[in-house]
């Protein structure tokens, strides 16, 4: 089905609603919009985890990995 079928049976199934029911409708999706902005599509979790720290947790997680590869190395 294509994303304008889908559009149109969506119209035709709410042309038939009551008022209140529109109103669910209406806040279902903004809610379904609101959740998709607050849950963006991730394609690296870590990426994603990193970009949401505020300041303090960022410079408080970069002193934790201070000279890490010094501290820490690979063999």
């Amino acid at each position: 089905m294509t994303t304008a079928q889908i559009q149109k049976k969506i119209l035709q199934q709410i042309q038939e609603l009551p008022k209140d029911t529109l109103t669910q409708v209406v806040d279902f999706l903004q809610n379904l919009k609101e959740k998709k902005s607050k849950n963006p599509v991730v394609k690296n979790g870590i990426d994603y985890s990193l970009s949401t720290l505020d300041k303090n947790e960022l410079s408080h997680l970069e002193e934790e990995f201070a000279d890490y590869k010094k501290k820490y190395p690979h063999e």
